[in-house]
Order: structure tokens, then sequence, then C-alpha cells
């Protein structure tokens, strides 16, 4: 093989790993910066009644991603608290999805000019009583407290493979938190 060739191969190679180191550091990067600072959803302004929420996101290890709702008033800032990875100070409520459950299409929502309604997944997660400033319905760890109920259940310890987990994930969300809020909606209209 003559030089030129040679020196062409190394700097392939040189380019190549370069590569790899540069989306290494990206990679790495971003999981530093979602564990350490929260991403900006929605703001919700309610106008009638001089306030707004604002929905926060971050992650905590390596997926389990948490949400975060403040209220504030209408021509208030956020805080650089409020963008700090973890910090819970402040909020109205919090909660996260632990094994990938639920996570999809976070969104915050008025209903019947009282409520704020935090959904994630499709399925209603928290509830919060504007009027009242009360927590109506919220589970920190949805499936902390799932697995928390199929230990008690099941004795025998037989844990269910991931497509039952699933399933009985769907509807432990869907009776301890969805209808719940759901009946309360309701019963405000």
């Amino acid at each position: 093989m003559n030089k030129k060739w040679i020196k062409r191969i190394f700097i392939a190679v040189a380019i190549l790993l370069l590569s790899i180191t540069s989306l290494i550091g990206i990679f790495a990067f971003n999981i530093w910066h979602e564990n350490n600072y929260k991403a900006h959803l929605q703001t919700l302004k309610v106008d009638n009644k001089n306030i707004q929420f604002v929905l926060f996101t971050d992650i905590s290890g390596f997926g389990d991603r948490a949400w975060y709702v403040y209220q504030l008033p209408a021509d208030g800032e956020i805080s650089k608290g409020m963008r700090t990875g973890h910090d819970t100070r402040g909020v109205i409520f919090w909660n996260y999805s632990e094994a990938g459950y639920h996570y999809e299409n976070p969104k915050i929502e008025i209903q019947s000019n009282k409520f704020l309604v935090f959904s994630r997944g499709g399925l209603y997660h928290s509830l919060y009583n504007i009027e009242t400033k009360e927590v109506l319905v919220n589970e920190e760890s949805p499936w902390g407290a799932f697995l928390s109920g199929l230990e008690s259940k099941n004795s025998a310890n037989k844990q269910p493979n991931r497509e039952e987990e699933k399933l009985q994930m769907n509807s432990w969300v869907k009776k301890n938190l969805h209808f719940k809020i759901v009946r309360i909606l309701q019963k405000a209209t």
C-alpha cells in the first residue's frame, strides 16, 4: 500500500472516531441537561382569574419523566428555581412516569372554569381545584402505588410479564386517577 492510501485510511478512521465521540458527547450532555434543568411545555392563562399555570418536565435518571405544575399571577415570571431539575418547591403538584407508562402527550387544561386537569398518556392524572387551591387527585408515582397494591394482592410474588403489567397499570390508573377525576368533573357540571 502506498503512503497516500495509508494517509486516507488514517483520516477516515480519525473522522469516524471524532464523529462517534461527538455523538456520545451530545447524548451525555442531553442526559445531564434533562437531569438538571426542566423544559417548559405549556403555559395556560386564565384571564378571568388573573392567573397562569405553567407545566414543566425533566428526566430523572435515564428515562423516568417527571412533570411539575406551578401557578403564577397572570403577569408573573418563571423563576430560576422553577427551571431547576427535580426542584419541587412551589409546585401545585408533580408526578412522574416510571417504566415508561403514560408519558405521551402531557398537557394541562381548565374544566368547568374551576378545575385544572393534568393528563398524560390519554388519561387524567391530576386534578386541582382553582377556587379552593386544593389538589383533589394526584399520585406522585402511579407505578409505585400500582406495584405496592400488586404486591399486597400477590402473596406468591408472581410478577406479571411486561404486557400483563401494562394492562394492569392502565387499569389501575383508570380506576384510581382517571375515573375519580371524571366523576368529580361530572358532578361539577
